[in-house]
């Protein structure tokens, strides 16, 4: 039988720590509770720990299913402005500017419904909600849009037309965020991260996913 001072050395193993306890337990009541305690202890603390490796290159981003990353379509946007001619022609001025992806649909997919996606940036000390813009696309037959603005000359410039998407975020490693939807709908979406100490950006790349 355990005497009423045993001492004890438990030791908790997690894939990124080893946590060892070392105390005096005065009985078997004691004991249960305290490797209850404990146990409950490491596996938030596993639940934590990233176990998903980090996307490699800024601007990369993964999209979580069944424990896996799956790494979403990268696609070279083309900013594309278009003005009604026939309009134009008749004195009334109207225009649009608009990110434009050749191909109706991205190849990386989920289903409808709460969604997790790992973004990298270039560290995660930013406010996600500056740097990272997640938006609905508008599907053709041929291609994907999203428009940025649009001028009429009688209702003036109207800017930041994306329909964006709400999502909650925490730090995740060194470098990233994981980004939470909570009931993301059928449709063609992307995703932007820019750098907010770069003044100057380069090609903008957008991750694209689908949802069905």
């Amino acid at each position: 039988p355990l005497s009423p001072y045993t001492t004890i050395i438990l030791t908790f193993s997690t894939k990124k720590q080893i946590i060892m306890y070392h105390t005096k337990f005065h009985g078997l009541k004691h004991i249960l509770i305290c490797i209850i305690s404990f146990t409950m202890c490491i596996y938030s603390q596993a639940q934590d720990t990233p176990t998903i490796d980090e996307p490699e290159f800024t601007g990369e981003c993964l999209l979580i299913a069944n424990g896996e990353g799956i790494p979403l379509d990268k696609e070279f946007c083309k900013l594309k402005s278009k003005a009604n001619i026939g309009l134009a022609m008749v004195g009334y001025a109207k225009a649009k500017s608009e990110i434009q992806v050749k191909s109706p649909s991205a190849q990386a997919r989920t289903t409808a419904g709460p969604v997790s996606i790992i973004v990298r940036a270039t560290d995660n000390t930013s406010d996600p909600l500056a740097i990272v813009k997640i938006f609905k696309f508008k599907k053709g037959k041929k291609d994907r849009k999203s428009e940025l603005s649009s001028y009429d000359m009688f209702g003036g410039m109207s800017e930041n037309n994306q329909e964006l998407m709400k999502f909650s975020a925490k730090k995740y490693g060194t470098s990233s965020y994981i980004l939470k939807l909570a009931n993301i709908e059928e449709g063609e979406y992307g995703i932007i991260v820019t750098n907010p100490n770069s003044k100057d950006e380069k090609s903008v790349i957008i991750s694209c996913f689908g949802v069905d």
